[in-house]
């Protein structure tokens, strides 16, 4: 109810989803019900909060608990990850309300913070695509890896960080070029 509500943007969503953490539930609700709270603190432009819950839910999926300022992504926690699609779906949010947060206040230490997100990210990415088998899949992870790349090049660019950048820019590159490849191969 609490996602249905946060939709037609009603504020009992709230009261739904708070109400909804309060049951016994796989992890993977838990890190469901604060998603949805994040995305209804975005709508509210509480950004604080969507950070907040953003985070709870990311700590939930990689870590089983909800103190996530003890924890720094890492590869090994990203493979133990409840739902890898919804870690890297948490993960690319949060940075974007870093990104909001930075424009807001231009204090580079979100952007900082933000890049630093992506680079999870990119590697959570690399994980995903290299345990995918089926080609709709793996279409559907390059097009969320252009995303998370394309944010990571802006972030690298505020901080100047030129190595970076072209980092991400040649990723982009690289998927864009398999895609091609295989958009021809599938055509001839």
């Amino acid at each position: 109810l609490g996602v249905l509500y946060n939709k037609q943007g009603l504020d009992s969503a709230e009261w739904f989803l708070r109400k909804s953490l309060e049951y016994p539930a796989p992890r993977s609700e838990k890190v469901n019900a604060y998603r949805a709270l994040s995305d209804f603190y975005i709508e509210k432009h509480a950004l604080d909060l969507a950070l907040e819950n953003i985070e709870t839910g990311i700590s939930i999926n990689l870590w089983d608990s909800k103190n996530y300022d003890d924890y720094i992504i890492t590869e090994a926690s990203l493979r133990n990850a409840v739902d890898p699609d919804e870690a890297l779906s948490a993960i690319i949010t949060k940075a974007l309300i870093l990104i909001d947060q930075y424009e807001q206040t231009n204090d580079k230490s979100f952007i900082g913070e933000a890049l630093s997100n992506l680079q999870s990210a990119d590697t959570l990415v690399n994980l995903i695509q290299q345990e995918s088998s089926e080609e709709l899949s793996r279409l559907f992870w390059r097009r969320r890896a252009s995303e998370v790349y394309s944010r990571a090049i802006l972030c690298a660019e505020i901080l100047k960080k030129n190595e970076c950048a072209f980092y991400f820019s040649e990723k982009i590159k690289a998927l864009l070029l398999t895609e091609n490849i295989l958009n021809k191969t599938k055509k001839e």
